[in-house]
């Protein structure tokens, strides 16, 4: 399975760090260049819909 990673973004109406809902391994955090990929997800802050990066990302260690 390896190391999983759950991202949380910044809301941007709130300001409050929340889950994105997005779960990434190890090798695709770790990644040099990070993938230019863009995620979108339903904010639970604020109930909009957001679009981030891995740049724009902070992750939490959820599995090894």
């Amino acid at each position: 399975m390896g190391i999983q990673f759950e991202a949380f973004v910044v809301c941007e109406k709130t300001g409050r760090l929340v889950p994105t809902g997005y779960v990434l391994k190890q090798d695709r955090i770790e990644a040099s260049p990070k993938p230019a990929d863009d995620f979108s997800f339903k904010c639970p802050a604020c109930e909009e819909m957001h679009t981030w990066s891995l740049d724009d990302a902070t992750v939490r260690l959820v599995a090894r």
